[in-house]
């Protein structure tokens, strides 16, 4: 990747600006919960935050390889707004792409290229991994069971969710604790 290839050869700091995902939230939480104990175990933060430097680069090198040419959104700013937004909806329903255009004060088809230019998905597929990191995460956590998950996602029948769930993920979400490592 010619991102890496920059950061190597360059002996100075660099910056390379990657919008973090729910998923990415809730490892950082669990390192800052490690951090608050009196006795914290170093190697599991550690680990912790290799598994996140991993997924950061692992991002960049397929951002790189989605768009070999530098694509830069006019938008950029507003299109960070609009996926704050669609973050405060992920417990209800998805907002339509008319109201979403309407607020933002663009038409839609001008939203959903400049979403698709800076997540590199379309507004659907974004908002919906959103929703299942959080499902995901609410059922590894056991906070909730698997039926409230489901409902509490806005889905009115289990097997749609896990079907979803499992399109998604590759695994079931009734076996989503059986797995050691799951991501």
């Amino acid at each position: 990747s010619e991102t890496l290839q920059q950061l190597t050869e360059s002996n100075r700091p660099s910056f390379i600006p990657e919008l973090m995902g729910y998923s990415y939230y809730s490892v950082v939480r669990e390192i800052a919960k490690e951090m608050d104990k009196d006795i914290f175990p170093f190697i599991h933060i550690k680990t912790k935050s290799l598994y996140l430097l991993n997924e950061f680069l692992d991002k960049v090198v397929k951002t790189d390889e989605e768009r070999p040419f530098e694509q830069k959104s006019l938008y950029h700013d507003v299109i960070i707004l609009v996926e704050q937004r669609l973050q405060e909806y992920l417990l209800t329903h998805m907002p339509s792409i008319a109201l979403l255009s309407a607020e933002f004060n663009m038409s839609a088809s001008t939203l959903q290229r400049h979403f698709k230019i800076v997540y590199g998905k379309n507004i659907y597929q974004y908002y919906l991994e959103q929703k299942l990191a959080v499902g995901k995460e609410l059922i590894a956590s056991r906070r909730k069971t698997i039926s409230e998950v489901a409902y509490m996602l806005g889905y009115n029948k289990i097997n749609s969710f896990s079907k979803v769930f499992k399109k998604y993920f590759g695994v079931l979400p009734k076996d989503i604790n059986s797995i050691k490592k799951y991501g």
